[in-house]
């Protein structure tokens, strides 16, 4: 096989960099070959032609051709950027013909439809060489899910100001720790929550499956807000694919705090919580300690920021602390690299030098480049800079001086799908709201208008999320406002960027009977169904409400494909999170090979008509889902 051979199968970036080497020819030893033909339309590389029936010893060219035609994608355009180069998915393959020695032989044409938000396969009609058309093969997918729906859950009903979220029993469902200080006895007591789908009466309730108590010096560090993190990466410091929790020991008041030490409650699971009496969740604590001779927390409150600095899907940490009141440094612990704490130090050109990273008005964590490490931005007064990590060196991969400032509220997320980070902000003297799509380097300016504005007093506003809520993998906006006896909330579907039109979406209205919580809402996928979820926290007196928006929709999965004889073929889907047996996932593994639950939806039931009225079926479970952390990603199931 040879990749890349032509010119026109290689994809050149911005740079003359190549980033697609697509496959040019299947040469076979006989002598035989298939010679494969590509165009550039736009920013997209499509197959044009397929030439086969080539044979380089007999020198006979191919005679035989597969040509393929694009149409333009009608609701759902978009584009995502690698090495500062736009990628367009911009086109649906039209039609396919197959044509011997000129003459067409068949013709095939799709047909599509959409739900607003993205584009599906409809039907694919054969025709003749005559033009004769034969009966359409038909494609079927999930029917559309309720947009919105509540359940009203059991088991916590005292909502504290500090909940972090995260799977800390690996189950693929999200679950929730609350900390808080208890005067009698005085401690700093953590509980983690969990949900048992399987639990007979009970499918909603969260139970406490860990209660730790922790000196009152200590405190919960919560997570940065990544996009679409309720996954099996979320807060994990010790790589075995179930979330941990950060502590700090934190000594004095006001401006004059010190870091004394760091405290890691690695999670451990008792797998014979049933006869051992012990709770499923157990901690095993692992006590850090700041870089020598670094302690004093800057008035600004910046000292520790929780990420993945070198992609080895691991949590990091990165802290600002200084010697004294005056002389700060910035310095980052890689736990599976380094067991302790290294000096920062900065490649090239800066504004900010390290030294004062800790001044910063602002700081975010999240992946701007998309290569999947943390980086770093800081703000300060109008100047906003990026930088990533190559161990302990930082380097700046994006520089502004007037937009982010310190005066914009920043919402983040994935915009357009291609695993950088976005941003949905609004300048807080101006009012208007923009969202910025990252190319790895800058931003692109897209406007962004709310049907109701926004009110974002974090105290008394209104509940307003970034997350994906379809599944799609694209970010979503929620926004939720009360009224005087209903709360509503508008959900905008993203839809994709595109370069003339900047980011669409597709707004959909819901109406909630009751009153809304304090914000910010508390994100996560408590179902297990692989879309963004909220629980809202009511007040102390009532128990707390999940919403769910298109819950556990399958409306991008195919569940029926008929052919033109009416011979119908049948998929059933279960999600693998299910209490059923449908997956086994077996004991937690250590890194970097990891036994996960993921999400997902995976076939449960092969469906075939069997010619006398009934069907053949094939059933499916699984097992052992495998995933390399270290960077091959997931490698499938043992059975």
């Amino acid at each position: 096989m040879e990749y890349g051979n032509t010119p026109d199968s290689r994809h050149t970036g911005q740079f003359a960099t190549v980033l697609t080497w697509a496959l040019s020819r299947i040469l076979y030893p006989d002598g035989n070959y298939i010679n494969f033909k590509y165009k550039s339309v736009g920013f997209a590389l499509l197959i044009d032609e397929i030439n086969y029936t080539g044979n380089a010893v007999q020198g006979l060219a191919p005679y035989n051709q597969v040509k393929f035609d694009y149409k333009i994608r009608t609701i759902d355009e978009n584009a995502g950027f690698e090495n500062d180069t736009r990628i367009e998915s911009k086109y649906l393959l039209d039609k396919v013909t197959t044509k011997a020695e000129g003459s067409t032989v068949r013709t095939y044409q799709f047909n599509y439809g959409h739900d607003n938000i993205n584009s599906y396969l409809k039907e694919v009609i054969e025709a003749g060489t005559d033009g004769t058309q034969l009966n359409a093969t038909i494609f079927k997918y999930g029917d559309p899910p309720a947009e919105f729906s509540t359940v009203t859950t059991e088991g916590y009903e005292d909502p504290s100001s500090t909940t972090i979220t995260g799977d800390f029993n690996a189950d693929g469902l999200t679950d929730f720790l609350e900390a808080s200080l208890i005067p009698n006895p005085a401690v700093y007591r953590m509980i983690v929550y969990v949900k048992y789908p399987a639990y007979i009466g009970q499918p909603n309730s969260f139970f406490a499956d860990n209660v730790t108590d922790a000196p009152v010096t200590y405190s919960v560090v919560k997570k940065q807000s990544i996009p679409n993190s309720f996954n099996f990466l979320a807060y994990d410091f010790t790589g075995d694919g179930a979330d941990d929790v950060l502590m700090t020991n934190v000594a004095g008041s006001g401006k004059n705090r010190t870091l004394n030490s760091l405290r890691i409650y690695r999670t451990v699971q008792n797998y014979n919580g049933q006869t051992n009496g012990q709770l499923a969740i157990q901690f095993d604590e692992l006590n850090i300690s700041p870089y020598p001779g670094y302690s004093k927390i800057h008035p600004s409150g910046h000292f520790i920021f929780p990420g993945d600095y070198d992609g080895d899907g691991v949590q990091d940490i990165l802290t600002m602390l200084g010697n004294n009141a005056v002389n700060y440094n910035c310095h980052l612990y890689n736990g599976k690299v380094q067991p302790d704490f290294g000096s920062i130090v900065i490649s090239g050109v800066f504004a900010l030098a390290v030294s004062d990273w800790p001044t910063a008005d602002k700081v975010h964590i999240a992946d701007f480049n998309g290569d999947g490490k943390s980086d770093v931005m800081l703000i300060k007064g109008s100047n906003c800079e990026i930088f990533t990590f190559d161990g302990w060196t930082a380097r700046r991969i994006h520089y502004s001086g007037n937009y982010l400032t310190k005066d914009h509220l920043c919402y983040f997320g994935d915009f357009n799908g291609d695993r950088k980070t976005d941003v949905l902000a609004k300048s807080t003297t101006s009012g208007t709201w923009k969202i910025l799509i990252s190319n790895g380097i800058y931003f692109y300016e897209s406007p962004f208008t709310f049907n109701t504005l926004p009110n974002t007093d974090p105290f008394t506003g209104d509940q307003l999320a970034v997350a994906d809520i379809n599944g799609d993998g694209k970010s979503d906006i929620c926004h939720g406002w009360q009224l005087s006896q209903t709360a509503n909330f508008d959900v905008y579907y993203g839809k994709g960027y595109s370069w003339s039109t900047g980011t669409s979406f597709y707004r959909v209205n819901s109406t909630y009977l009751l009153y809304l919580g304090a914000p910010p809402p508390m994100i996560g996928d408590f179902n297990g169904d692989h879309r963004a979820d909220i629980i809202n926290f009511k007040n102390i007196s009532n128990p707390m409400d999940i919403f769910y928006f298109k819950k556990e929709g399958r409306e991008n999965l195919l569940e029926k494909v008929k052919n033109g004889y009416n011979h119908v073929t049948e998929w059933v889907y279960k999600k693998l999170t299910d209490e059923n047996g449908f997956h086994i996932r077996g004991n937690l593994t250590a890194y970097p090979f990891n036994a996960v639950q993921p999400p997902l939806y995976a076939v449960s039931d092969f469906k075939l008509q069997n010619g006398v009225g009934g069907y053949n079926s094939i059933q499916y479970n699984y097992e052992a889902t495998k995933l390399h952390r270290a960077g091959k990603g997931f490698l499938g199931l043992a059975r």
